[in-house]
């Protein structure tokens, strides 16, 4: 099957997921074999991408996700494949996915954070860390400070690039060359 082939069998396995995934609202014992099926899978793909094998994890994702489209850290480990591929608006479209589903998950929160915070939107970044904060109190999560650690290592690396003050630095300017005789 070529790469044309392979795009409509995976958009039409996530139309199917889509659809699944709304009208999933009753779960009955007839889903414990997909879910532990789905579990399988994901720890599978999790292993993949683990290994560098970013395609390889990607379809055992798609696959954990379609025997249970329920599955929400499916949702967010598909979206991180798509980052490690540097596709971040689908992995970004993942991860809103999933909050749509489960709106406190927090490993769907702090992927979104720290995507937010790797495309230079740091006010998303602090939304959301602010929302992980109000699900986790009075208690300390690790997503918490895994965001918080970003921001602040952020913050320190765009203090250590110089001024922005907007003045060029004078250690900017060129350097003349030396006149020859």
């Amino acid at each position: 099957m070529g790469e044309t082939g392979m795009k409509h069998v995976k958009a039409m396995a996530v139309v199917i997921a889509v659809f699944l995934t709304a009208g999933a609202t009753a779960q009955s014992l007839t889903a414990v074999p997909y879910q532990r099926a789905s579990q399988q899978l994901l720890e599978e793909g999790r292993q993949a991408l683990a290994a560098g094998k970013v395609g390889t994890a990607l379809k055992r994702f798609e696959e954990a996700l379609v025997a249970d489209p329920a599955n929400v850290a499916a949702l967010v480990a598909i979206g991180r494949a798509h980052e490690a591929m540097g596709q971040n608006e689908a992995a970004r479209g993942y991860y809103l996915r999933a909050l749509t589903v489960d709106p406190a998950y927090l490993p769907a929160l702090e992927a979104e954070a720290l995507l937010a915070l790797k495309m230079g939107d740091r006010e998303k970044a602090l939304a959301d860390l602010k929302t992980i904060q109000e699900i986790c109190a009075p208690r300390d999560c690790p997503e918490q400070a895994h965001v918080a650690t970003a921001l602040r290592k952020a913050e320190e690396e765009k203090k250590a690039d110089g001024p922005s003050s907007g003045k060029p630095d004078a250690s900017a300017r060129p350097q003349q060359k030396p006149q020859q005789n």
